[in-house]
């Protein structure tokens, strides 16, 4: 099938890699591309771009071999419209990948193989069909030296474009290139030529206009950004053609809405928090229930990277606990579950959510709230439901970015320490279920210390047979002399060689120091946390492992840096392991599960600490979140709940230094 595609056996496709290795078959899914029916065809292209361009970031060697194919494909007229659409969007891909990814990561034929490839995709702005005419607009944003050239090609177009939607694309595509070029705020500033057409669109354009041009580039915000955004949702019919020329014609309005003023305005709104601000509390009440939605993401989004945000927020919140939309619940939930004392007021609203709704995200994320807040509904609303697995609520604590998921069953019995004595017996029924229904929620169950004591023989009977036992004997481990019975159990476990949470198991539940260093010895790999935080307990009996601890301590573990601290008192050394270095455990890597350690050891280092002082003043004082992304991004539930106790950690460590 690969003869009849002229050129495609003269490539060593063998000796090119992909994303994943061998490029190999990267001709026969070319071959369908070009000649199978249209299902199978979309399907090829599709697997070309999970194998040539995967997520972005890298040009491999395949990519710019396969280039010309792509566009011989788009420019095939025979073909269906669907099949070239997709392959122009796979050239764009690489475009954004050629555009973006550092030097050491693109092939040297890339930029040959681009500078080629732009002028046959210039040829397809004039495509008689209009998905054609935008894919190729979307290609030539993405060209880096020729963008003038670019911008005259798709002004041309424009003029001459009669389909409204498609008049659209092609300025985003527009607005693409001045944002991407090189001197591109000169270029604004000039305000010349095709720049200048650009921009007197962009003030005086209609609505669907200036929001495509204005929110495509912050070089290309108007002077009222947020006035633009609000007058365009309150002018929204139910299809208004700015987002048709992002969605399509086939797409849910409110959906489609909220995603508009989520990734398109708040995201150009980047570094203007003040007006992503502005944009939320006079869309928080709008009638558009994507708007609302909307609105909502942008607070997420201000609460995730602000600290402070999520008390600022909370009585414009609060109010949509009582939407009708699961998705903006949920939202509204997960900002008032983090945000404190300011969530009292709505306690009674979580309790209801929690109670109510049969969305588990929004259940879970209600009762995480009123757990934090030390609510006495919180242990009847879990005991209501002790019959089912993990409470019904998730059982796996998911650590993706953002808002998207939820607390899962351990989040939420993190907070409820106090409340041991009432949670214990539904653990002990449920040790005599199923296995899958407890292990979560064992998670937890070993931070509650001696109080979790009665679920010790249950869980050693789990130990028996595991052939996972950390989560087992670290609920052991907490338990501590409550479940000496067990120690022979978690010894032979320890002999057996494991990641040290045997180990640090036996010398939790024994106190027998010399056999736990002995265990540790014979533990597997000398990286995982439980190995470190053993000879971190063992302080000065740890001496033996004294060279191994240092070594560690200079990678910058902070577990094995107060170890170093307890077993030889070297000041120097553990705070040059936790400050110094652009992901040290009290500077880049501070908002990782390092920062709350390296703090603690700060803190107990007490006056030997003080040159951390500055470091930890500016960690305490900064208005921005540790490692959040603009806009949120990266940020969600999870950091803010983390970030808070990081700055409870804070304070008492500079108390306590001196500071």
């Amino acid at each position: 099938m690969t003869e009849h595609i002229p050129g495609l056996d003269e490539v060593p496709w063998g000796d090119l890699e992909d994303v994943h290795g061998s490029a190999a078959d990267v001709p026969e899914l070319l071959a369908t591309a070009f000649t199978g029916e249209e299902a199978k065809a979309r399907s090829a292209v599709d697997e070309l771009n999970v194998n040539v361009y995967h997520q972005g970031g890298l040009i491999c060697s395949a990519a710019p071999a396969l280039l010309p194919f792509l566009l011989r494909l788009a420019a095939d007229r025979t073909r269906p419209v669907s099949v070239r659409f997709d392959a122009l969007e796979l050239v764009a891909d690489l475009g954004s990948s050629g555009f973006h990814a550092a030097p050491r990561f693109v092939d040297p034929g890339w930029g040959a193989a681009w500078r080629a490839a732009v002028p046959e995709a210039a040829d397809l702005v004039d495509d008689p069909e209009a998905a054609v005419r935008v894919a190729a607009a979307a290609v030539l944003s993405w060209e880096r030296e020729r963008g003038r050239e670019m911008l005259a090609v798709l002004r041309r177009r424009w003029e001459a474009e009669p389909d409204e939607v498609t008049r659209l694309g092609l300025l985003r595509a527009a607005a693409a290139v001045v944002g991407r070029h090189p001197d591109g705020a000169a270029l604004v500033k000039a305000a010349e030529g095709d720049v200048r057409w650009l921009l007197d669109l962009r003030d005086h354009g209609d609505t669907d206009t200036r929001m495509t041009v204005g929110f495509r580039d912050p070089l290309l915000l108007p002077g009222d950004p947020v006035g633009l955004a609000v007058a365009a949702v309150e002018e929204a019919g139910p299809r208004p053609a700015w987002l048709r020329s992002l969605y399509g014609d086939r797409f849910d309005a409110e959906r489609a809405m909220s995603g508009a003023l989520v990734h398109r305005v708040a995201v150009t709104l980047a570094d203007r928090p003040g007006d992503r601000a502005d944009l939320a509390g006079r869309l928080a009440g709008s009638p558009h229930a994507g708007a609302r939605l909307g609105a909502v993401e942008v607070i997420a989004g201000l609460v995730g990277e602000f600290r402070g945000a999520e008390e600022e927020w909370a009585d414009t919140v609060g109010p949509m606990l009582e939407e009708p939309w699961s998705k903006r619940r949920t939202r509204a939930v997960q900002i008032l579950s983090v945000a404190g004392r300011a969530a009292r007021p709505w306690a009674d609203a979580l309790a209801v959510r929690a109670a109510a709704t049969r969305d588990p995200e929004e259940r879970s994320a209600a009762l995480f709230g009123l757990a934090r807040l030390r609510d006495p509904r919180t242990v009847p609303l879990l005991a209501e439901r002790a019959g089912e697995p993990c409470f019904g609520l998730p059982a796996a604590a998911s650590h993706g970015a953002g808002w998207l998921f939820s607390p899962a069953v351990p989040d939420v019995l993190g907070p409820l320490a106090h409340e041991a004595g009432a949670l214990v017996p539904a653990l002990e029924a449920m040790l005599r279920g199923r296995r899958d229904s407890v292990l979560p929620a064992l998670a937890t169950a070993g931070e509650w210390g001696p109080a979790a004591a009665p679920l010790a023989d249950g869980v050693a009977a789990l130990l028996e047979d595991s052939e996972h036992p950390a989560r087992e004997l670290a609920v052991l481990a907490g338990i501590g002399p409550a479940a000496a019975r067990h120690a022979p159990l978690v010894r032979r476990f320890a002999e057996a060689g494991d990641d040290g949470s045997a180990a640090l198991a036996f010398w939790r539940i024994t106190g027998d120091a010399e056999a736990a260093l002995e265990l540790a010895r014979q533990a597997g790999p000398r990286r995982w946390n439980a190995y470190w935080t053993l000879l971190a307990e063992l302080g000065a009996s740890a001496a033996p492992r004294l060279d191994a601890v240092r070594g560690e301590a200079e990678r910058g573990n902070p577990l094995a840096a107060l170890a170093l601290w307890r077993t030889a008192g070297d000041a120097e050394a553990v705070l040059r392991s936790l400050l110094d270095g652009a992901d040290a455990p009290l500077g880049g890597g501070v908002h990782s599960w390092a920062g709350p350690v390296a703090v603690r050891a700060v803190r107990e280092m007490g006056g030997a600490a003080a040159p951390a002082l500055p470091r930890l003043r500016e960690l305490r004082d900064a208005r921005r979140r540790p490692g959040a992304g603009r806009t949120g991004s990266g940020s969600g539930w999870r950091d803010v709940a983390r970030d808070r106790e990081l700055l409870a950690l804070l304070d008492t460590a500079l108390a306590r230094i001196g500071g």
